[in-house]
């Protein structure tokens, strides 16, 4: 009925839906296809992904069905305000329900009992569009996670509402973009570096940090790479720790600021000599990288309860970071006093370091992991480094028998280095459970969104056969040792 439009076809006066829906004109898919840019071949899983992440990354989402909701979230994103000295402010207003309540070239005849659900025609055009309409719920979902960030300012376009609002507008931008690395399901290629983002401060965390060097034979950038003096190196090389033929180190600090600037400057990342960089703050790590050279962060998470109380412990007992006023407090005495953290990770995401945690801080923090981590789970050690091995296409080819015993041995037993003792274990509904989990009510919620991605990550990878490691590894020690 859209005689004014150019794509006009006077071949669909006569159609119903039902035979539109059965013709060479019925799009089918259309929105995954052209975020996809795949119009003519079949479409499957692969396209839906790609649709979502896009849309997930780079769209602020209305939805026709809450035109007022996205009327106001555009207004409030763009800054779109009434301009009181040219109209008054009540007459824009009444423009804005006019056009939000009855449109624009409205056609009754549109309304046909055709399209209601379950009629032919209804369930014809489904049929073409089953990936469109996963997509549309996706986008969905995406429309109530945005609102979190947008309703606590209230008639933003208004003019009187202006200094209200702006205190508040400054609360839900997100934090830096990271833009130095990659979303986890961006396709790998080689000038892309894994970064192995250290968030647990207990040392068994650092056995993973044993498996990429002593198992794999990973050349890793870490803190260590600035002892026995290399901190004054002032050009790029690798070395062995004394005593340590197997691990190999860049001469680079990556876990401070002035060390990633350090590393910047001395080109760590285009000379591709680190196989693995380690960083404590992703944010600070970000200056690494540019348009050429992206990072892959990877990181191991705990339950923030279990995390809380491991890092007490190593704190109690560890040799170089000892706190003496920790030393003789139970986990009790130290949830209640100024020295326990709370909410650590989602603060640290959300840069919201002092003020009440609000849930928009919490959405900003899920949306990093999503976005940019590929996450593993302390809980599921052999499984975590069965996805990191996978996803970075980490295989052996020194030993694999020796590589093999040495993985396990690190997954089972830990680094021992300033080895946190475990004495005590605190179950849920313990005192000392609780009073912990009550400081980390948002870390705890944000927890559990890493587990379903971390299965969401696992399924992902199912095509990859389970120990990848050991599919077709090599041995050069076993046919010419000097090669290897």
């Amino acid at each position: 009925y859209a005689t004014w439009e150019k794509t006009y076809n006077e071949k669909f006066a006569s159609m119903s839906l039902h035979e539109f829906a059965q013709s060479n004109y019925a799009h089918d898919n259309y929105l995954t296809r052209v975020l996809s840019n795949d119009l003519k071949n079949r479409i499957t899983s692969d396209h839906l992904r790609v649709a979502k992440r896009i849309i997930r990354t780079k769209v602020l989402v209305g939805l026709l069905s809450e035109k007022e909701k996205t009327m106001a979230r555009f207004e409030k994103r763009f800054g779109w305000k009434f301009k009181a000295n040219v109209f008054k402010p009540g007459q824009q207003e009444r423009c804005r329900e006019q056009f939000l309540g009855t449109g624009v070239n409205i056609n009754e005849n549109l309304k046909s009992d055709e399209a209601e659900p379950g009629s032919p025609g209804y369930e014809a055009i489904v049929k073409l569009n089953a990936f469109d309409i996963d997509l549309y719920q996706y986008i969905e979902n995406m429309f109530w996670e945005q609102e979190n960030f947008f309703h606590a300012m209230v008639d933003y376009r208004l003019p009187s509402h202006s200094e209200a609002n702006k205190q508040i507008q400054s609360t839900f931008l997100f934090p830096a973009p990271l833009d130095g690395f990659k979303d986890p399901w961006d396709p790998l290629v080689e000038s892309d570096t894994p970064i192995f983002w250290h968030v647990l401060t207990n040392s068994d965390a650092n056995s993973f940090q044993e498996i990429f060097g002593r198992c794999h034979r990973l050349t890793v950038a870490a803190k260590t790479g600035v002892l026995e003096g290399h901190n004054k190196d002032t050009e790029l090389e690798t070395y062995y720790l004394e005593g340590n033929p197997w691990h190999k180190f860049v001469n680079t600090d990556t876990t401070s600021l002035p060390g990633i600037k350090r590393a910047k400057d001395m080109g760590l990342v285009p000379s591709r000599i680190a196989d693995v960089i380690v960083v404590n703050n992703i944010f600070d790590a970000d200056i690494l990288f540019d348009d050429l050279h992206q990072g892959r962060v990877f990181a191991l998470f705990q339950h923030p309860v279990k995390r809380e109380i491991s890092r007490f412990e190593y704190l109690q007992r560890a040799t170089q970071e000892r706190d003496d006023i920790l030393a003789t407090m139970s986990v009790q005495e130290y949830a209640r006093s100024n020295h326990a953290r709370d909410n650590w990770l989602t603060r640290f995401l959300s840069k919201n370091s002092k003020d009440e945690i609000q849930h928009y801080d919490l959405r900003v923090a899920r949306r990093i992991i999503r976005e940019k981590v590929l996450v593993g789970l302390w809980e599921r050690k052999d499984d975590t480094m069965d996805i990191f091995e996978k996803f970075f296409g980490w295989q052996y080819h020194i030993n694999p028998d020796k590589q093999e015993k040495c993985r396990k041995r690190f997954l089972d037993h830990g680094s021992s280095v300033g080895r946190t003792q475990n004495k005590n274990k605190y179950e849920p509904e313990s005192p000392e459970y609780e009073l912990i989990a009550k400081l980390n009510v948002h870390d705890i919620d944000l927890y559990n969104y890493i587990v379903s991605l971390f299965r969401e990550q696992k399924a992902r990878l199912k095509v990859i056969p389970d120990n990848y490691r050991l599919d077709g590894a090599t041995c050069c020690e076993c046919d010419d040792p000097t090669t290897c």
